[in-house]
């Protein structure tokens, strides 16, 4: 039976999930619904805070509906970040609480027993360190999205250099898998017993012996990187340059110029994996040290403890909840600041097991796509069809027609 009538997939993801208009394009022909959104590589810590609940679905229908999604999105956020606080700043809201309460009682509402320039000076300097943290913070969650994209693709560019071989492609990419996983348990400041995310019994038969002594043992504190140094020997190892030679055509390239094209290719992959699991190690280090940490809070501490005995234009209540605003303000930006300069150990950071899982899993969707679409392909030529470009457009069109808005599903 041919796999155009037998085999059903999902969806086909696209880059353009914008919204396509019904008018007629230039040639005449019209434009339908457009596929759904890609779905992003990196998998955040908190992605269960934006799934959609059956009440958000069900408004989402409504004139409103997106500004209320969005609405309640935002307050999941900022409640977050306060619930996410470090305990230490509740003695300095305590502090913050008493000195407002002297002003009250002492009488002080209607005077100004603090001078403007410095009050005004500690707000500059609070300012200009506040910016700094926060912009080197994200600056510091950008390069650790590059580097564990760069891993991905690593991995990737090697499992296509032993593509002609699907037996030792498939062992590859099992060591490979099983490889990004200890490195995301590793990455990680705590491990708990029996919380091993790389699973033995997953690894072809003949290698579990080498990554059984290789992998982490987190007891003793030693690294799996030895573990990503192997890939080297496991990647001479699977490499069968006859096939190569053979895949590539004799009369095209000689089987020494392949070895050579393999082995300068894989050592600059496997150069870059060692360099950025090197680098994902330094995120489990201080960002910045403890003086510079307690001089910033000390400052906060300073600025919203003087700020009642500065302003003398204001009634009680307002000056409370003022005072109060600006603890808020400040606490929750150096917090959100924090968890900004560690996106590994933080609920707003990147899960790096989900994401590693999500990869090969997404690889492995990829084999049976280029499958299908390859038998699809055979079975169009056998009636005439040549490949062209509305021959694709009618490929795409055998998958099921996915709702608006709807995010792309997983295929079978």
């Amino acid at each position: 039976m041919s796999l155009m009538s037998s085999t059903v997939y999902s969806p086909v993801p696209t880059n353009c999930p914008q919204e396509r208009s019904n008018s007629k394009d230039s040639e005449g022909s019209k434009m339908g619904d457009p596929y759904p959104p890609r779905r992003t590589m990196l998998v955040a810590s908190d992605e269960r805070q934006y799934s959609t609940s059956s009440w958000l679905s069900k408004v989402e229908g409504f004139p409103c509906g997106a500004s209320i999604k969005e609405t309640y999105h935002g307050i999941c956020i900022v409640i977050s970040i306060f619930s996410d606080m470090p305990s230490r700043h509740m003695m300095h809201f305590l502090f913050v609480f008493i000195s407002y309460m002297l002003v009250v009682l002492t009488g002080a509402v209607q005077m100004q027993l603090v001078d403007t320039s410095f009050f005004r000076a500690v707000g500059l300097l609070l300012a200009v360190l506040l910016s700094l943290r926060a912009k080197n913070a994200v600056s510091r969650r950008q390069k650790l999205m590059a580097g564990v994209l760069d891993m991905m693709n690593c991995a990737k560019n090697l499992l296509y250099l032993v593509h002609f071989n699907p037996n030792s492609r498939a062992k590859l990419r099992g060591v490979l898998e099983f490889a990004f996983l200890e490195a995301a348990a590793w990455a990680l400041p705590v491990m708990e017993q029996g919380e091993d995310v790389a699973d033995l019994n997953d690894l072809p038969e003949e290698y579990r012996e080498v990554a059984f002594v290789l992998r982490a043992k987190y007891a003793a504190h030693i690294s799996p990187r030895p573990l990503f140094m192997w890939l080297r020997e496991l990647c001479d190892e699977l490499f069968d340059p006859a096939l190569a030679t053979k895949s590539a055509g004799p009369e095209k390239m000689d089987q020494i110029s392949i070895i050579r094209r393999f082995h300068r290719n894989a050592e600059e992959e496997l150069h870059t994996l060692f360099a950025k699991f090197d680098f994902l190690l330094m995120f489990r280090e201080n960002f910045v040290t403890d003086q510079f940490r307690w001089m910033l809070e000390t400052v906060i501490f300073i600025y919203v403890v003087l700020y009642p005995w500065c302003v003398c234009t204001e009634s009680n209540l307002v000056l409370g909840a003022t005072t109060v605003g600006m603890a808020c303000v400040f606490y929750g930006l150096n917090s959100l600041t924090e968890q900004l300069e560690d996106p590994v150990h933080h609920p707003q950071g990147v899960d790096l097991k989900k994401t590693f899982k999500r990869l090969f899993e997404e690889l492995d969707r990829d084999d049976k796509m280029r499958e299908y679409s390859r038998a699809w392909l055979n079975d169009a030529k056998k009636t005439g069809a040549r490949a062209t470009e509305d021959l694709h457009g009618k490929f795409e069109e055998n998958f099921q027609v996915p709702k608006r808005g709807q995010v792309y599903a997983d295929m079978v």
